[in-house]
């Protein structure tokens, strides 16, 4: 689908698909996302993009480090990046502004449920 939406009459994605070679995990390193993600806590699984596809969460790159941010397009063109908290200020791109700073689009949320057990498996 092209809006980015799962539909409830598509079959679901199989489990293989989690493992293509496009798709990559990115650890939430800031707290701006909170409490949607959970710094240093959280991952999502990114599919690499150059170009806005529709109005999703992306990880772009600011001052040399991605981060984790809701876009949308505006009706002048710019394209607001966004937090999940108050604290911190939503910023404007232009559309080669945000080309230029894109990296990819978040297709998958990971929650992180039991640290212990993971990082026992991976000891």
């Amino acid at each position: 689908m092209a809006t980015g939406q799962s539909s409830f009459f598509e079959p679901p994605v199989p489990a293989s698909a989690l493992k293509h070679p496009d798709l990559r995990i990115q650890q939430v390193l800031c707290d701006a996302m909170e409490p949607t993600y959970r710094r240093g806590r959280d991952y999502v699984m990114v599919l690499p993009v150059d170009r806005y596809q529709y109005p999703s969460i992306y990880v772009i790159e600011l001052c040399g480090e991605p981060i984790i941010r809701r876009v949308e397009r505006r009706l002048d063109g710019r394209y607001e990046i966004m937090t999940d908290r108050k604290e911190y200020s939503n910023h404007f791109l232009t559309h080669q502004e945000f080309n230029d700073c894109v990296l990819g689009i978040v297709v998958a949320d990971i929650k992180v449920r039991d640290e212990r057990m993971i990082r026992e498996v991976t000891q």
